[in-house]
């Protein structure tokens, strides 16, 4: 015999708060039969012009918000044991009853780091650059059997690809050899008042740039940074050290990133390039919009950006 639990509030809760209130449990006997078993597969689009899907990688961390008849119901916590997969952290199992659902779902791209809590506001959250915040909603689901539920995570930040090559000559060869490139630091979007909406998943762009730099992280001679949407029309700072040619002093530059159309937009990969002149100066230069460039365990790039 199964066991339906019913939820008595002691102070009203609504879909836009989404704080868990005081609740007292009555058991009813219902048919096992109404009882429902839910699984979660999730995967991240990382494809900004057309359908593509990579599943989330392994130990990353989802935060489910279950509604049913727009009444809050829980948040379950969900880990990625196993690539795609999501496994609840506090009980073995989800079990709904029949109904209609809506689940409001929450993640992040970095290794354990956990998703930003809707439970101590009302309906949003602060947020810091650097974190790549991934969500999406999943509306009016009838449950009535045991199921497999998929969720497309969507990238609500932007990221800053940058790759550094060499002048060439008339025959393409390279005029200077780059050994390393090392301490990138970027001027991010500030965070103040910048905030994540609960119903839309949806970050509010910033409107200038914070004082303080962030580091991007190299593999190689390309780097990577995870940045908050921004719309700002003077372009962003950058500084970095090269070594060349074999000296084991490094040069210093600073440059400057124009902005596509003065914004960062959520879900976009900016790529450019620092082409290294001999005359020891640098050119930065646009490259485009692509997918989202994987990142390792310490958010240094996989994937190259110029072929």
């Amino acid at each position: 015999m199964g066991y339906k639990l019913i939820f008595i509030l002691i102070i009203s809760i609504t879909l836009s708060s989404c704080v868990k209130d005081k609740l007292i449990i009555e058991y009813v006997n219902i048919s096992d039969s109404e009882r429902c078993q839910v699984y979660f597969t999730a995967n991240v689009n990382d494809l900004i012009t057309r359908a593509g899907m990579s599943p989330l990688a392994q130990n990353r961390y989802v935060d489910i918000y279950i509604n049913e008849d727009n009444n809050y119901i829980d948040t379950i916590r969900f880990q990625t044991n196993t690539a795609g997969v999501l496994s609840p952290l506090t009980q073995d199992e989800l079990i709904l009853n029949n109904g209609t659902y809506s689940f409001y779902c929450f993640s992040v791209g970095n290794k354990d780091i956990v998703p930003p809590n809707f439970e101590n506001s009302s309906n949003t959250v602060t947020l810091r650059n650097g974190v790549d915040y991934l969500s999406n909603q999943i509306l009016g689901q009838t449950i009535s059997a045991s199921t497999s539920i998929p969720v497309t995570l969507y990238h609500r930040c932007s990221q800053i690809v940058i790759s550094f090559v060499s002048e060439l000559d008339n025959s393409q060869n390279e005029l200077m050899k780059i050994d390393s490139v090392t301490n990138v630091m970027i001027s991010p979007p500030d965070t103040v008042g910048i905030t994540m909406d609960f119903l839309t998943g949806v970050i509010t762009p910033s409107t200038s740039i914070s004082d303080v730099e962030i580091e991007m992280p190299v593999n190689g001679v390309t780097c990577q940074q995870i940045l908050l949407p921004l719309v700002f029309s003077e372009g962003l700072i950058f500084s970095f050290s090269v070594y060349l040619n074999g000296n084991t002093d490094p040069m210093n530059f600073t440059a400057q990133l124009v902005l596509v159309d003065n914004k960062l937009e959520a879900g976009n990969s900016y790529n450019y390039s620092v082409e290294i002149k001999k005359s020891e100066e640098v050119v930065v230069n646009y490259v485009n919009v692509d997918n989202w460039t994987q990142v390792d365990e310490n958010n240094k790039p996989i994937v190259p950006v110029l072929k």
